[in-house]
């Protein structure tokens, strides 16, 4: 028997305010529980771990995977294309609109997913995850009519606002599963993030301007003319709406409210006095999980933006004029690389040194990632010379330049295995 999301919260924070000498030690995040129910489910819970892990259900888990994809492509197919979208005309400006769209995106994001959180947990989790897809489904599309400032900073906006599949995702993972595999089950979500990223900058550089890129072919076709970065959000559209139709056809509701009726016992012992998410944060232990999580946050997702406009930039107002589709393959190639990272090489690591020293180990990268761009942009300047063309990188600087973006996308995706 397992006990319900409610109860067990109950437990943990109860647990948690404890540790971290909170006032009032009954005062869980998700109310008050009495000792006898939180020894029940502990025993519960020993139980269950004594009979070993509980076999993962992988057809829901493929599906999941599935759906998670479509929302950080639609997010990450943008980065190759953001800094040559035509809201600007001077290059040395574009970092500056480039980050108040993506800082608006974020904001956005932070102002809506936990009500999307919340909304799930009301009315179950898949009617959620279709707003969700139908939300980044559509924001993407008008982002790939953008000839204006205005209009790309309003889709981002529109996109920031109804990006909360992520965070429904994971309490689904948490809902179909136990204490005893819920490792094994959220490592699906690092696979998938990693495709994405992949997959995402891939879409976005290869298919940005077709006029360009397939110049004999879909560059013949007038809306591709009128609308150069169209066809990556056609794409990107097209595997949100793969992921809805998943959604529709195979996934099972996880947040049951017959579940929900059968645990009503405790609900009403528990009495759930739900608290702020200030209020959550502020709790010792808590805050000392959130606080390096918002830094590593803010370090590899400010390297994202960063390296897509360090690389677009020509090389006299430092950066390494690379074209759209280069700096897609140089994502993408990161990503794949991520992906084997995570799956053959982090368990084998951890296994030997242990969380705490990889954690370490991998934090201390940052620094030297960062202090790879200036590096870069100087053996540019000195392989290509000072010319202040797009087109000053020619063939004899490219090698070295490309080693340089190698071993700087190589130690983001080292520094960024701190996530897991």
């Amino acid at each position: 028997m397992h006990r319900s999301f409610e109860t067990q919260r109950s437990c943990e924070s109860t647990q948690l305010l404890r540790q971290g000498g909170a006032k009032d030690a009954q005062a869980g995040l998700y109310g008050s529980v009495s000792e006898k129910i939180c020894d029940e489910a502990e025993k519960i819970e020993s139980v269950n771990i004594a009979k070993g892990p509980t076999p993962l259900p992988l057809k829901q888990l493929l599906v999941v995977f599935v759906m998670r994809l479509a929302e950080p492509i639609a997010y990450a197919q943008v980065f190759p294309m953001m800094e040559d979208i035509g809201v600007v005309n001077d290059p040395r400006k574009a970092g500056y609109y480039s980050g108040v769209l993506e800082s608006a995106f974020a904001i956005a994001e932070l102002l809506t997913v936990m009500k999307w959180g919340s909304l799930s947990d009301q009315i179950g989790r898949k009617p959620v995850l279709l707003l969700g897809f139908i939300g980044a489904m559509l924001s993407t599309l008008i982002f790939g009519f953008s000839k204006s400032f205005l209009w790309a900073l309003t889709t981002r906006c529109l996109a920031g606002g109804l990006s909360g599949n992520t965070a429904v995702l994971l309490s689904a993972v948490g809902d179909m599963t136990d204490e005893t595999n819920h490792a094994r089950a959220f490592a699906f979500f690092g696979v998938a993030n990693n495709v994405a990223q992949m997959a995402g900058p891939f879409i976005g550089g290869k298919f940005a301007d077709p006029n360009v890129t397939f110049p004999s072919s879909l560059g013949n076709i007038k809306l591709f003319q009128n609308f150069p970065y169209l066809l990556p959000c056609l794409i990107s559209a097209l595997v949100t709406l793969i992921a809805a139709f998943f959604c529709v056809a195979f996934f099972e509701e996880t947040n049951r409210r017959e579940h929900l009726r059968d645990t009503s016992d405790v609900a009403s012992e528990t009495q759930p006095d739900f608290q702020t998410a200030w209020t959550i944060a502020r709790d010792p232990i808590m805050s000392s999980v959130l606080m390096p999580f918002l830094l590593l946050s803010i370090l590899n997702t400010s390297m994202l933006v960063v390296f897509s406009l360090f690389a677009y930039t020509p090389i006299p107002y430092g950066g390494l004029a690379r074209d759209p589709e280069e700096i897609g393959f140089a994502i993408a190639s990161a990503g794949l690389s991520g992906a084997i990272i995570q799956v053959i090489v982090l368990p084998e690591l951890q296994l030997h040194f242990g969380t705490l020293s990889l954690y370490r180990f991998f934090m201390s990268l940052w620094p030297a990632t960062y202090l790879l761009f200036p590096v870069l942009n100087a053996v540019a300047k000195y392989t290509a010379g000072q010319s202040d063309g797009r087109d000053s990188v020619q063939y004899s600087g490219s090698l070295p330049i490309w080693i340089g973006i190698i071993a700087l996308l190589s130690l983001n995706r080292l520094a960024s295995m701190a996530f897991s």
